[in-house]
């Protein structure tokens, strides 16, 4: 004998056993007494669809002979420009409270309705409903933007302000990126991005990590407010100062720069500056507190220009006896008046205030790992790149990115020398007699062996020296 495995029960309007949720308005035809044609004696109230059609059902109410008042026919009506949220328990009633949440549906001005199922939003009664199992739609006011039912066809979203405001549907967007409701205040994430281009806007699965400029922030100046994209794909807003700058992941040749034009801090997506020893610190990279790791080199290769976020400023730790190769850049954001320089160790980088680069010293330029070229400044902000190393033997550039001590007291006990055109910094040599010549003042000598000094560079006295500078 074969045993066939009982199925569950659905109907054509997705109405389960007794005692489960509904997924769908009941039937009109399990109306008793409904007739489109004339509901008169129906004996309930609420709603009942048929193929495309919604009714609302007004019960029948008897006449009282006592008081000889006359009843009242019951009566089906057709519902046009109207939406309407009905319980999961019975698939009928229509929900009081709409934050509870239930089956949605909407009619047209012709009367064609259809059912908001499972995937889809809609906003309804100043909610977001965001619809899920079951074809249950259940009410939000969390900040963000949401998809429309629409939005694949059209660039169209809803919009939360959060805190319980009221939700709407913006009669215009601009082409770009939108945080994705709802917001999650335990996380303080948004859910994904949402792209919008001139005819959809959909979720951006695809989007790359990183910093994206952020519709909701923008104005004529500029955006006040990015996003960004983490490891695990969620969104965070970002807090941005004057002077901060991003990779922009959308454009290779451009960044994100953020500057005070205005009263409020506004960014912008620019080309990146491929000026010679110019980089940005990148406000994008963090070290695990408050520091930056990164900067971004905007380099040209056969006329394509491409930025990117490079570790540490290709900084060395010290190793094996080698001397730590801090490395240095010019700043090229928006604040380089006040912070001309980017320093770099192996640990984090920093923007230098104005006061604290030392004239007459280099640094290492850290736009390639050889360190082919050096920095040097001739006034507390005025820096340039040395882009020919003096590699004669016997010449030796006081490395100003590698201090001992505290600012103002700082020492210098390294030395850059550039053997065939690749420099490196080491410990001045502190042997009696040992002195170098100054590469930058060439009638200076350079000695390292006054221990409370580190090296120091002073005028020639020697006759012997003055002959060869």
């Amino acid at each position: 004998m074969v045993t066939f495995k009982k199925l569950k029960s659905i109907n054509a309007q997705g109405v389960g056993r007794r005692g489960e949720d509904k997924t769908a308005m009941v039937s009109c035809s399990t109306i008793e007494n409904f007739n489109a044609e004339d509901c008169s004696t129906i004996a309930v109230s609420g709603y009942c669809v048929v193929d495309k059609t919604i009714y609302k059902l007004t019960a029948a109410v008897a006449g009282s002979d006592r008081r000889r008042a006359e009843g009242t026919p019951g009566a089906c009506t057709v519902m046009k420009s109207k939406d309407i949220l009905v319980g999961v328990s019975d698939g009928t009633g229509e929900v009081d409270d709409v934050a509870s949440g239930g089956l949605l549906y909407t009619c047209d001005a012709s009367g064609v309705c259809k059912q908001i199922v499972n995937g889809s939003n809609y906003l309804y009664s100043e909610y977001v409903f965001i619809c899920g199992k079951g074809n249950k739609c259940e009410g939000n006011k969390a900040a963000g933007y949401y998809l429309t039912v629409n939005s694949s066809k059209a660039k169209e979203l809803y919009y939360c302000p959060g805190e319980d405001d009221n939700c709407t549907k913006p009669s215009s967007l601009s082409e770009g990126y939108y945080p994705q409701g709802p917001y999650i205040d335990g996380d303080s994430k948004y859910t994904g991005l949402i792209k919008c281009e001139s005819s959809k806007c959909a979720v951006d699965t695809k989007a790359k990590r990183g910093i994206v400029l952020s519709e909701e922030g923008k104005d004529t100046s500029g955006y006040t407010s990015l996003l960004k994209k983490d490891d695990d794909g969620s969104i965070s807003i970002v807090t941005v100062t004057a002077g901060d700058v991003f990779v922009d992941p959308n454009d290779t040749k451009k960044v994100i720069k953020c500057d005070t034009s205005t009263s409020t801090v506004h960014c912008k997506s620019e080309d990146g500056t491929t000026d010679e020893g110019k980089a940005y610190l990148d406000a994008g990279s963090e070290d695990g507190d408050t520091g930056k790791t990164n900067v971004i080199i905007c380099k040209s290769t056969n006329s394509v220009v491409k930025c990117s976020s490079v570790a540490v400023g290709n900084a060395k730790e010290e190793d094996g006896g080698v001397s730590a190769q801090n490395t240095a850049f010019i700043n090229a954001a928006s604040d380089s008046t006040t912070s001309p320089l980017i320093t770099c160790t192996s640990d984090e980088c920093v923007k230098a205030e104005a006061g604290s680069t030392t004239p007459g010293h280099a640094y290492l330029l850290g736009t390639d790992k050889k360190y082919s070229k050096l920095i040097t400044c001739t006034t507390l902000t005025s820096c340039s790149v040395i882009s020919t190393p003096n590699k004669e033997d016997g010449f030796a550039y006081i490395d100003a990115g590698s201090p001992s001590g505290s600012d103002p007291n700082f020492t210098y006990v390294n030395l850059i020398t550039c053997p065939k055109g690749a420099c490196i910094s080491s410990v001045g040599s502190k042997d009696a007699g040992a002195v170098y010549i100054d590469a930058i003042t060439t009638s200076n000598i350079i000695n390292c062996n006054v221990v409370a000094s580190g090296c120091v560079s002073d005028e020639n006295g020697s006759t012997f020296f003055n002959n060869l500078c």
